[in-house]
């Protein structure tokens, strides 16, 4: 076991899950939840409580035996009484003894069942974060597949379970049916590293790129259609020209455009082991969010802009090319960043969350190096006009939504 500057326990280089962080005695695990193959996008505390919130075992189980019903609220479990009185809580619940709580249970399975609608949507996000929490690993399993609210499961969460199924499938087909439901939810999970393997991404691509009807249905000249069969008609394609047939879908465009990037790579789009080794070299600035945050607006637009602040950035690599094992990386860099800069390459390098969360938030409030238009078949809408958003935008959005930067 090797200890990091941070103080952080991880596996050697060169064994098995080499660099990988060592779990710690009395983590929290689930078998639904906590894939060390497919480690979370989302920071390990997330806004819910920790394994036992603080609380003790034993005075749990005294309360839950107390206990007449169970609710589950934004803020957390509320235990009442046969006589509807709110017992005392205040010293923490274990969450452990909670999950294994029938009361508990029939709480959490409530929420999943409920109509929510008529909650503010943060509200509902809550709610359904701290019954997840609460859930056991069938519970959540059950929650993803048919719940009606499941697209208020924490997106890190499911994408690690459908990682993990046997049926790949099944899993891809449940992503495909949250994509309609709310294709935000569904980009979300992309974002969070589903679909990670060739055949999923390809099928969740093929089948939301067209319009499709939503349930069985007779059209106006008689002719009947079947849920999901695609919708034809006439359309202006990417070329400019009219064009007639399956029409293209705008909606989920930045997910399947995310997942070409990584399953589909084109001229200019650097393999997996290119972007690693350059990966690395933002890792070793890490600590400089301002100097990694330059390195990759550089990447993006160019450093050959008379507004850049070269030295910290040529500095930094020139540092860390003295480095035999980063050699290659920096030299990689230099490319990517001369002339106008290499987007493909930034985007990959996005993807594979190479800026640090306070790189991240300083590279959004750069302006960007240039106006060049993105090459798109879907036009954005904005008071009512149609517009082609600049050159990056969507790698920009991404960005915002994985560090959840609001502002």
């Amino acid at each position: 076991m090797v200890m990091d500057r941070h103080g952080m326990s991880h596996k050697a280089a060169g064994t098995v899950g080499g660099g990988q962080y060592e779990g710690k005695a009395g983590g929290r695990s689930d078998d639904d939840l906590d894939d060390p193959q497919f480690p979370s996008a989302a920071p390990p505390h997330d806004g819910i409580p920790t394994g036992d919130d603080g609380g003790d075992a034993d005075r749990t189980r005294e309360l839950l035996e107390r206990t007449f019903r169970v609710e589950v609220t934004a803020d957390g479990p509320v235990l009442y009484d046969a006589d509807g009185n709110m017992l005392d809580t205040g010293g923490g619940l274990d969450y452990e003894v909670m999950r294994s709580s029938q009361k508990v249970k029939d709480a959490v399975r409530s929420i999943y069942r409920s109509d929510l609608n008529d909650r503010p949507a943060a509200e509902r996000r809550r709610l359904m974060r701290q019954a997840w929490y609460l859930a056991t690993p069938y519970d959540r399993r059950r929650a993803i597949d048919t719940s009606r609210n499941r697209r208020y499961i924490p997106a890190g969460a499911v994408a690690r379970s459908l990682k993990r199924r046997k049926d790949q499938e099944a899993a891809v087909q449940t992503l495909i049916d949250m994509h309609y439901e709310d294709a935000s939810a569904a980009m979300n999970i992309i974002r969070a590293g589903y679909p990670n393997n060739k055949d999923a991404a390809w099928k969740y691509i093929n089948y939301t790129k067209y319009q499709r009807y939503s349930k069985d249905t007779v059209g106006k000249d008689g002719v009947a259609h079947r849920k999901g069969e695609a919708i034809v008609g006439d359309y202006i394609n990417s070329k400019g020209k009219p064009t007639h047939g399956a029409l293209p879908d705008p909606k989920g465009k930045v997910g399947r455009s995310h997942l070409r990037m990584v399953w589909q790579p084109t001229n200019g789009v650097p393999d997996a082991q290119t972007v690693d080794q350059v990966r690395r070299v933002f890792k070793e600035v890490e600590d400089e969010p301002e100097t990694q945050a330059q390195m990759f607006w550089d990447v993006c637009y160019g450093d050959g802009h008379p507004s850049n602040l070269r030295g910290d950035v040529d500095f930094a690599k020139g540092l860390i090319g003295q480095r035999k094992h980063q050699r290659e990386g920096v030299e990689t860099l230099n490319r990517w960043s001369q002339g106008r800069g290499q987007g493909n390459a930034a985007r990959m390098l996005a993807y594979d969350r190479a800026l640090s969360p306070e790189a991240a938030r300083i590279f959004l409030q750069m302006e960007p190096g240039d106006g060049r238009l993105a090459h798109t078949q879907y036009p954005g809408r904005k008071g009512g006009k149609t517009y082609v958003p600049k050159r990056l935008t969507e790698m920009r959005s991404y960005i915002r939504a994985v560090y959840e930067i609001s502002d």
